[in-house]
């Protein structure tokens, strides 16, 4: 996935019998759309680390009281990471502002 040339995140989707990738099932998949959106999140993530901003990492959530839910997945925790409204003692934390405007930091990343 290239989304505007901020970023880039590969994603492999199975091709056999077994394969969810165009069923929606709410044992299985939250919502189709979060694969998607978590892999971008990954780049972000990865832009702001290379860019020197402090962050808390994707995978955390549990660390700071989100859950998996039903259904919505980690919906409420996606939107404080890209909004920088996680609460914690000493204020809140997530994804700079600035990162939505840069391009990865590495040259590397575009070959």
């Amino acid at each position: 996935m290239d989304y505007y040339g901020i970023g880039f995140s590969n994603i492999r989707l199975p091709n056999n019998s077994k394969s969810y990738i165009y069923k929606y099932n709410t044992k299985i998949n939250a919502f189709p759309e979060e694969v998607f959106l978590h892999e971008f999140l990954h780049s972000l993530e990865r832009n702001a680390k290379e860019y020197g901003y402090e962050r808390p990492e994707l995978h955390d959530y549990e660390k700071y009281g989100y859950k998996n839910e039903a259904v919505i997945g980690q919906k409420k925790w996606y939107i404080d990471y890209m909004n920088k409204t996680i609460k914690t003692q000493s204020g809140y934390i997530g994804l700079p502002k600035e990162i939505y405007n840069l391009k990865p930091a590495k040259n590397s990343n575009f070959t």
